[in-house]
């Protein structure tokens, strides 16, 4: 997410990203994030917002308990 995008057939692993896909939908609804397949695009509109784009494929967060900092 550094160039605020990434490809996500580099991974080299062949790892399923189907349920990170279908949560960035609803950003995708906002116009926040573009994707295309496994090519997934920050917009401008949505770069403040990418810390929610990188939340969706982080394995280590918890999505359902209350944390004291979140993004809008």
């Amino acid at each position: 997410m550094c160039n605020f995008a990434v490809d996500l057939h580099a991974d080299g692993g062949g790892a399923n990203f189907s349920k990170e896909l279908e949560e960035l939908d609803t950003l995708s609804a906002s116009g926040i994030v573009h994707h295309d397949g496994r090519h997934v695009v920050v917009s401008e509109k949505g770069r403040p917002f990418v810390r929610l784009v990188a939340a969706a494929f982080d394995a280590y967060l918890s999505k359902n308990d209350k944390r004291h900092s979140v993004a809008v």
